[in-house]
């Protein structure tokens, strides 16, 4: 997602208090909050792209998982939420947005499309039955569709 002009000084989001400084975003802005005191620079408060982008029902990457084991279930969820939280701790902006489960499917909603794609690569790397086909939108390179289906018998 594309913005305008970095803004002078410290930005910080109300939603999660991600602070935008030196051209990015980071997590919680302690160290940046100190340093403002010390040069007296100007803070404001906004939402940062995620949370912007969480509020208004946009994403950039969309995983369809289909066909999934019901005995790996959890194991599989399990891996995307230890994956999506180490990506958070690595990019303040790299999130999973929401989920929308269904027996053997699921769709999950991201702020990034290469985050969706990693992760499907990462299930794939675990699971081995899975096949990625990716699909990216017509109108908007940022957008993209990734549909991972287990191949094989749904119960094993």
């Amino acid at each position: 997602m594309e913005f305008r002009k970095a803004p002078k000084g410290i930005l910080i989001c109300k939603r999660c208090s991600a602070c935008f400084y030196k051209k990015s975003w980071h997590h919680s802005g302690d160290q940046f909050i100190s340093e403002h005191k010390k040069r007296d620079m100007p803070v404001s408060f906004a939402s940062c792209p995620a949370c912007w982008m969480e509020m208004h029902n946009q994403f950039e990457g969309k995983l369809i998982i289909k066909n999934f084991p019901e005995k790996q279930m959890t194991e599989l969820f399990n891996l995307i939420r230890a994956y999506c939280k180490r990506a958070y701790l690595r990019d303040s902006q790299d999130r999973l947005i929401r989920s929308e489960r269904g027996k053997g499917n699921a769709v999950l909603y991201f702020t990034e499309n290469q985050l969706a794609m990693r992760l499907a690569k990462k299930i794939r790397d675990r699971f081995k039955r899975v096949e990625i086909r990716p699909h990216y939108a017509k109108k908007s390179w940022d957008s993209a569709s990734i549909e991972l289906t287990f191949r094989g018998n749904p119960a094993s």
